[in-house]
């Protein structure tokens, strides 16, 4: 179990990161549409995952935004953007929102992603959201970088995924 911290109440989280190196595991999320996606959908492409727990708080749109443009300078990379919100309120925050170059995913449906990637709140007042964390994939889709954020509150360290991305 991972842990992290919002604010300064200690949360826990089931499992941990995929190890540096280690084959990212497939998994199905739904799109805005109610679709299924999986990570096979982007074979052969680098791909940024950003987790957060909510669309609706500060933080966590501003990240989707900030990767926003790294999905711009660079369409060889896929950006995902995955919490445990309902496709119908992605859509409704997302209206209006020039932010077409990512695909907006939702792990309530099957509830894996968060498991396999070690990112699912297990207790505390976000217990069943996913912690903020940050993983980008090689385009075999080998672990290149991660970040579980140490305080769900913060940002992550957009410049040192950003980095490591365009440097693969």
């Amino acid at each position: 179990m991972g842990t992290i911290y919002l604010k300064e109440q200690r949360l826990r989280t089931y499992g941990e990161l995929p190890e540096i190196g280690s084959e990212a595991p497939d998994f199905v999320a739904t799109k805005v549409d109610l679709s299924t996606c999986s990570l096979a959908d982007f074979k052969n492409r680098a791909v940024l995952i950003n987790v957060y727990p909510s669309i609706d708080t500060k933080v966590c749109f501003d990240s989707v935004k900030k990767f926003q443009e790294a999905a711009v300078i660079n369409h060889d990379v896929a950006v995902l953007c995955i919490s445990m919100d309902l496709p119908f309120a992605l859509k409704r925050v997302l209206q209006g929102e020039n932010l077409k170059s990512i695909t907006f995913l939702s792990d309530f449906r099957n509830r894996e992603f968060g498991d396999l990637f070690g990112v699912t709140i297990v207790d505390g007042p976000l217990a069943g959201l996913l912690a903020r964390a940050i993983i980008v994939l090689d385009s075999n889709h080998r672990v290149i970088y991660h970040e579980l954020v140490a305080d769900v509150s913060n940002p992550p360290n957009y410049q040192a995924a950003l980095d490591r991305l365009l440097t693969q």
